[in-house]
């Protein structure tokens, strides 16, 4: 029996594009395609989401079928085209995502310069961004020397590392980073058919990790006190993917740990998608440790939200389509996350992540909650044998 996905026949996936461009694709037992992209507003408002727009609604012949993007109406850099199939009798098919890179198109919301301020940041001061214009990225695995970011989670001297793809340095020939036309950071994750995991977790594929301190504390993270933390993100279509914008508390690095064995400390997750499903992405937060004073006040150890981004709030942009702004808003008494600068859940603050202040990450990955199936058509490598995922700025507000 045919698979019944949609094949995208031309352009390539990632491509570059400059104008109008021809979209080629067969899905077996369809009927009709339906092909949609985010486009701006006609006024290019910063503060607008854009609109999920129709491109065309293509019937099949022979399963077959092709429609032109005009790529000029439409952002430019990376770009998101989603294909939905439908059967004969209206039954939805599948769904396909074809991320390309724009060369042509609409200058709208890229870079700090255009980026919209959420108004809860009033009488706040900006303590770091990084909107990745540099000719070259300040980054090594462990964060020292006076670099800006480490390339894997500080907690332990060597790099910690979690999920089915392993957290590459920029100096390996596994390199994940790429600074792309000074606006974007790039980060690849990528299936290594021939990898040999030294690590014995049998991981097939590389990805790309910052932190913005290294192991020996080093770095940026905010003091205590009234925190703002946001980035806008492109994560990536791939239904393995695992991408993830989060924070610990500011003691969580190896060199203290070393030293304060067992030292209690808070995660807030601002961003954790499951590629699989990218109409919603998990919001979480775990106070870790026995001595965790939030787990005297009696909150939940692992207390989560699941955040829906396919609606008219967002119009319909969901995940896999396009650029969203990922923030959290830490005060005494709460802390709100924010899509868009739209509160999308909130709770109440756990203490240390008030009180000693923190340091973020952002990363690519592969998910480890169902084993990535990346040699299933429908895992990981579906979209061919990596997925890129952007980060246009982060941005730090503090009191």
């Amino acid at each position: 029996m045919q698979e019944r996905l949609i094949k995208i026949i031309s352009p390539e996936y990632r491509a570059n594009i400059y104008g109008d461009t021809e979209i080629e694709f067969y899905c077996h037992d369809a009927e009709r395609v339906e092909l949609y992209s985010q486009k701006p507003p006609h006024d290019l408002n910063i503060s607008s989401n854009g609109a999920k727009e129709l491109i065309a609604a293509v019937k099949l012949d022979n399963y077959s079928g092709s429609a032109v993007f005009h790529a000029e109406d439409f952002p430019n850099g990376p770009i998101l085209i989603k294909l939905s199939a439908y059967g004969s009798n209206g039954e939805h098919i599948d769904d396909c995502y074809l991320q390309l890179y724009n060369r042509n198109g609409v200058a709208w919301k890229t870079n700090l310069a255009n980026a919209p301020v959420n108004p809860v940041t009033h009488g706040m001061k900006i303590t770091f961004e990084d909107d990745f214009s540099d000719s070259e990225l300040s980054v090594t695995r462990q964060g020292l020397n006076g670099v800006k970011y480490a390339s894997a989670k500080p907690d332990v001297w060597e790099g910690g590392e979690f999920g089915y793809s392993f957290f590459a340095s920029k100096e390996s020939q596994y390199n994940p980073f790429e600074l792309v036309d000074g606006t974007y950071l790039r980060i690849t994750t990528k299936y290594l058919s021939d990898y040999n995991d030294t690590g014995g977790w049998g991981r097939k594929s590389s990805t790309g990790f910052i932190s913005s301190i290294g192991v020996d504390g080093s770095g940026f993270h905010t003091k205590s006190g009234r925190q703002y933390f946001e980035a806008r993100l492109l994560l990536g279509p791939n239904p393995g993917g695992w991408p993830a914008f989060w924070t610990l508390t500011s003691n969580n690095y190896a060199a203290r740990i070393s030293e304060f064995k067992g030292e209690p400390c808070d995660e807030l997750d601002i961003l954790e998608g499951y590629m699989a499903w990218p109409y919603h992405y998990a919001i979480n937060c775990h106070p870790w440790g026995e001595k965790n004073p939030a787990r005297e006040l009696g909150r939940e150890k692992h207390l989560g939200h699941w955040a829906n981004v396919d609606n008219q709030n967002f119009n319909f942009i969901n995940l896999n389509m396009g650029f969203h702004i990922f923030a959290v808003l830490i005060t005494e008494e709460t802390t709100h996350y924010y899509c868009d600068n739209i509160e999308v859940w909130s709770h109440p603050t756990l203490p240390l992540s008030y009180e000693l202040g923190n340091f973020f990450m952002i990363n690519g990955g592969t998910s480890d909650h169902d084993e990535a199936k990346m040699d299933n058509p429908s895992g990981f490598r579906r979209y061919g044998d990596e997925c890129h995922m952007y980060i246009d700025w982060v941005r730090v507000w503090e009191s």
